[in-house]
């Protein structure tokens, strides 16, 4: 991993906390106020967020972020070159994927960073209302209503508590979903 990653990880690990990650575009469509919120509800557990990548909501993020020093626990990471994607996920417990409300989705969605997501063999947090929902399926995470920051910090609370056998029996069926459906 690229240095500030590394350090962040290992910092995390010394403290014993469940690294939860979203790496990606940092859009509209990814729905981060609402995980940055959720985030802050759970200020109290030993949880670090680590959202990697770049995007035009990222500036609004960070703003509010840094203004609020009780939310060290929320870390902003560069984009990562694909070459240490592999290495980036596997370091990670687990995994955020959301979207905002919206009825195209009715349809269905296939994200290839969801997939990624279960491949790594973590647990995946799944704020998406749609069609289909291979989170559900796979039995591979958590599925909350889309932009519900309380729900999605139940969510966190919930993964927290497991042990860690649990979490990776639950990660371990995001792999084999993905290698057998995709």
């Amino acid at each position: 991993l690229p240095g500030g990653v590394a350090d962040v990880v290992a910092a995390a690990r010394e403290q014993g906390q469940l690294i939860l990650c979203y790496a990606g575009s940092h859009g509209l469509s990814n729905a981060l106020p609402t995980l940055v919120a959720a985030a802050e509800r759970v200020a109290d557990l030993p949880v670090l967020v680590v959202l990697v990548g770049d995007g035009p909501v990222k500036p609004e993020l960070v703003a509010y972020v840094q203004a609020r020093p009780e939310l060290k626990h929320i870390v902003f990471v560069p984009p990562v070159d694909k070459e240490y994607m592999p290495a980036l996920m596997s370091a990670m417990d687990c995994f955020y994927m959301g979207a905002p409300r919206k009825g195209l989705y009715r349809f269905g969605v296939c994200p290839n960073k969801l997939f990624e997501y279960m491949a790594a063999s973590h647990p995946v947090l799944y704020a998406i209302e749609a069609g289909n929902n291979p989170v559900e399926e796979a039995g591979c995470g958590i599925t909350v209503p889309p932009e519900d920051a309380d729900a999605l910090a139940a969510a966190i609370r919930a993964l927290a508590a497991m042990g860690p056998e649990e979490r990776d029996e639950m990660g371990r069926r995001g792999f084999d979903y993905v290698v057998k459906h995709h």
